[in-house]
């Protein structure tokens, strides 16, 4: 008796729940096109969606037992090249305070991991 009573319970308290949405409510769960884009580049961590501006987004560096870095840039690393999406990028002048030098468009902009720079704004962000 006490389980159906439970039941009873729930499913009156469900109804009552959904009898507060409407259609125009849930259409707000639905994303249009360029927004599920820039979500799904945000959660890649992809900077190039950003804006039309240059970015860069500095995912992370490795010091590798040679003595050399490798900086992950804009979801690419520097193993092989160091111009990364129109970005030069300097992994061994990395200074104690770990910020890696980068040339972007002609300016010099020094970005730790976990940090972002955008032409837009002009200025360096935490990602995190």
């Amino acid at each position: 008796m006490v389980i159906r009573i439970l039941i009873l319970m729930l499913l009156s308290g469900s109804c009552a729940v959904a009898e507060g949405f409407n259609e125009q409510s849930l259409k707000t769960l639905f994303t249009s096109p360029s927004e599920r884009k820039a979500i799904n580049a945000t959660r890649r961590g992809d900077g190039s969606f950003m804006s039309g501006a240059a970015s860069a987004q500095l995912k992370g560096v490795v010091k590798r037992s040679d003595g050399k870095s490798v900086v992950w840039l804009n979801r690419k690393n520097t193993m092989d090249n160091t111009m990364i999406d129109g970005v030069k990028v300097y992994p061994n002048a990395m200074k104690k305070n770990k910020k890696v030098p980068l040339m972007v468009d002609g300016r010099m902009v020094h970005v730790k991991p976990g940090e972002s720079w955008s032409e837009e704004t002009g200025v360096v962000e935490d990602n995190y």
